[in-house]
């Protein structure tokens, strides 16, 4: 809770959430998860833990290197550098390169999306707001997802359990040579 007593503003009557990065170098970060557990957005995870609250983040000229989102065996690895799962995610101007999502490969259920980027649900008991993924002039490339089941190298868009599937937009980007895909998009 805080309070702006300049403008007689509280963060209790804000409707959403936001969670805005400018100029911002997000490196070496870790997300991390134990067995069965969902680890998302090893440099930013936006969701709401609230429910009913849907979040808003924007990121513009950012730097997103070697962060990492590992999920112990039976789990979820969701988006190595950014995961939205639900609100919207709009990045522009930033650079993705060498993020990782990872699930032990060895375990069964492990699944790793979105080495760089996952939007949507990892879980059944995640949000219930749609999630949006908005990216603009922006470079993601050689980053990885890697598992048993891995999805979506670069970006991941899509839902591992009943919901909305979210809605991408990718605009004058360059998504390429990421593993095992640059893009994947799955419906529930």
């Amino acid at each position: 809770y805080w309070r702006d007593w300049s403008s007689d503003v509280c963060s209790s009557d804000l409707a959403d959430s936001l969670l805005a990065a400018t100029g911002c170098r997000f490196v070496a970060n870790i997300a991390a998860a134990g067995a069965g557990g969902v680890a998302a957005g090893g440099a930013i995870g936006a969701g709401s833990a609230l429910g009913g609250v849907a979040p808003q983040t924007t990121v513009t000229r950012s730097l997103f290197r070697s962060n990492r989102a590992i999920a112990g065996p039976g789990g979820v690895a969701f988006g190595g550098a950014c995961a939205g799962t639900e609100g919207s995610l709009e990045i522009a101007s930033a650079t993705f390169t060498s993020n990782l999502a990872s699930a032990p490969a060895g375990a069964p259920g492990g699944v790793a999306c979105g080495g760089a980027i996952a939007i949507g649900r990892p879980a059944a008991d995640r949000g219930d707001q749609p999630a949006s993924l908005v990216i603009r002039a922006s470079t993601v490339s050689r980053n990885s997802a890697e598992g048993a089941r891995a999805v979506g190298g670069g970006i991941f868009a899509g839902s591992l359990a009943p919901g909305a599937t979210p809605t991408v937009r990718i605009v004058a980007s360059r998504v390429t040579r990421n593993s095992p895909d640059d893009i994947a998009v799955e419906p529930a």
